[in-house]
C-alpha cells in the first residue's frame, strides 16, 4: 500500500503522554512484527525527559527500531508515508496532531483518555481504535491488529477522513454561535 511499516506519534514528550507504555507495548509488538519501526516526533518538556526515554528504548535493546526524531517541519509528509499513528496519553484534550493524522487518513491508535478528546471522533473499530488509558495489552492488541489486516486498516484510513467533515461543520456551527 505504499506506505512505510511505521507506526508513529507526534507530541510534546512529557509524562502526560505515557511514552514508557507505548515504548513497553512496541517492542512487545516488534517481537511478532520486526519489520516494523516506531518514529516518536517532538521535543521533550523537560528536555531531560524525552531524554529519559530514549534510555528507557535503548535499556530495552529497541534503539534499531524506535527513533526519537525530534520536531519535524515535514510532519504531515511523515504522517501521510506511515502506516499508524498512536497516542498514549493519560490526559488529554483535544490532540491537533491526531486530528491532523485522522484528517491525512492515518489510522489512529488513541488511549480513551480524560476529558475525552479523542472520544468525540473516533470511533472504535470504525475511524480508530480506542484504548484504555495505561492499556499496555490493548495496545499491543490493537497495533497487531492494524498491522494484521490491510483491509481492516483502509476500513480506519476511510472513515477517518470523515474528521474533515465534522470538523468543518464543528467551526461552522461554532462560528455561528460566536455571532448569536
Amino acid at each position: 500500500d505504499g506506505h512505510r511499516k511505521v507506526f508513529m506519534t507526534a507530541c510534546r514528550i512529557t509524562k502526560q503522554k505515557n511514552i514508557p507504555m507505548l515504548i513497553n507495548a512496541f517492542v512487545r509488538f516488534h517481537e511478532k512484527f520486526p519489520e516494523y519501526t516506531l518514529e516518536v516526533y517532538g521535543d521533550g518538556e523537560p528536555k531531560e525527559y524525552k531524554d529519559e526515554m530514549e534510555k528507557l528504548a535503548y535499556d530495552k535493546g529497541a534503539e534499531g527500531y524506535i527513533f526519537f526524531k525530534g520536531h519535524s517541519k515535514e510532519i504531515h509528509n511523515v504522517m501521510k508515508s506511515s502506516e499508524a499513528f498512536v497516542l498514549t496519553s493519560d490526559f488529554e484534550g483535544l490532540s491537533n496532531s491526531m486530528l491532523e493524522a485522522m484528517a491525512i487518513g492515518l489510522p489512529c491508535i488513541c488511549t480513551d483518555c480524560p476529558p475525552g478528546g479523542a472520544k468525540e471522533y473516533i470511533e472504535h473499530e470504525k475511524s480508530g481504535m480506542l484504548v484504555p488509558v495505561g492499556g499496555e495489552d490493548e495496545l499491543f492488541d490493537a497495533m497487531c491488529k492494524v498491522a494484521e489486516s490491510d483491509a481492516f486498516r483502509n476500513t480506519l484510513s476511510e472513515n477517518a477522513k470523515h474528521v474533515r467533515d465534522k470538523l468543518s461543520r464543528d467551526e461552522i456551527c461554532h462560528k455561528w454561535e460566536e455571532l448569536l
